[in-house]
């Protein structure tokens, strides 16, 4: 359930988004969590659910482990149609508690 203040924040980021974003564009999203070997894979899988299961072709999908190799950063570009389109995005990576950190 979303709070008053994160319905406020989405009103402020939508009025920000529609004075410096023309869609379509292109969107890189990072994910970063525990490297264990399914990681990268289910952030994909996300992003694909939360725009309502479109394909991310894997050439779109790239993967850089941190240096001790736990961690792996999760790297997905696509072409967003819409600032909606980029808020389902980090509403799917937000609630994954598998997901430590995202941009």
């Amino acid at each position: 359930m979303a709070s008053n203040e994160d319905d406020e924040n989405d009103a402020k980021w939508k009025a920000l988004d529609a004075r410096v974003n023309e869609y379509p564009c292109a969107r890189k999203f990072q994910a970063i969590g525990l490297d264990d070997g399914t990681f990268v894979d289910s952030v994909r899988e996300m992003i694909s659910e939360a725009l309502g299961g479109r394909y991310i072709h894997p050439e779109n999908v790239t993967a850089r482990p941190s240096s001790k190799g736990k961690y792996v950063s999760a790297n997905v570009t696509l072409e967003m149609e819409s600032g909606d389109d980029v808020l389902a995005v980090y509403g799917v990576l937000k609630a994954d508690k598998r997901v430590l950190w995202y941009l």
